[in-house]
């Protein structure tokens, strides 16, 4: 049971790290199409008549060239899994992942139950503890 559990979070946790990287790449293809990278050169001086429009670099944001590559790349591709209903990722190691893609609940990413199963009120949190023990 506990191997399952941490197969379980090795996807979760690639998932993310996967879905991470393209909103990476997302963010970095809208900034060069609105205010632009940093140009290479000296940087302005803070308190400059520049600074306001000053962009930081990559790697001053923590981005190596090799992860702005890759994500870039990754966000230049569609993803066909893209969800068009709910966004609950169902993943096994044995198989490829996919979406639960049941209709969204109104203002939520996820159909009804994968919605309650995201957003657990905390409040109801000692009354789930009751039943499970039951």
């Amino acid at each position: 049971m506990a191997e399952t559990k941490n197969k379980q979070l090795e996807v979760d946790a690639a998932e993310i790290r996967i879905r991470a990287e393209r909103r990476l790449g997302e963010l970095i293809k809208a900034q060069k199409e609105t205010v632009g990278l940093a140009k290479p050169g000296p940087k302005p001086e803070i308190g400059s008549a520049e600074e306001p429009n000053y962009q930081p670099t990559l790697a001053e944001a923590g981005i190596d060239k090799k992860l702005s590559s890759r994500a870039q790349k990754m966000a230049a591709v569609s993803d066909p899994r893209e969800p068009i209903g709910c966004r609950w990722i169902e993943a096994d190691l044995s198989k490829d992942w996919g979406y639960c893609q049941r209709p969204q609940r109104r203002r939520s990413s996820f159909c009804p139950e994968h919605h309650q199963r995201a957003y657990f009120d905390p409040r109801k949190r000692e009354e789930a503890r009751q039943e499970a023990a039951e």
